[in-house]
């Protein structure tokens, strides 16, 4: 086991208009448009009736500021 005293911590951003999504179900990246949707047999509409995934999620990296957290 690694003995740290400290650790830098990068606040996550999310990223937008991208042309790309992360599904939650499958824990993987996928293109906006390509292959998700009515052919997923886990798809299931946010709303309940069409329209986006309720496990299509935004894709995510790292900010440019950093945290540092101290451990005892």
């Amino acid at each position: 086991m690694y003995k740290l005293s400290e650790i830098n911590i990068y606040p996550a951003k999310p990223l937008y208009k991208t042309g790309f999504f992360y599904c939650s179900e499958f824990n993987d990246i996928g293109q906006t448009g390509d292959g998700c949707g009515k052919g997923c047999d886990f798809y299931k509409p946010r709303n309940f009736k069409n329209g986006r995934c309720r496990f299509s999620n935004n894709c995510y990296e790292p900010s440019d500021d950093f945290k540092i957290l101290k451990l005892k």
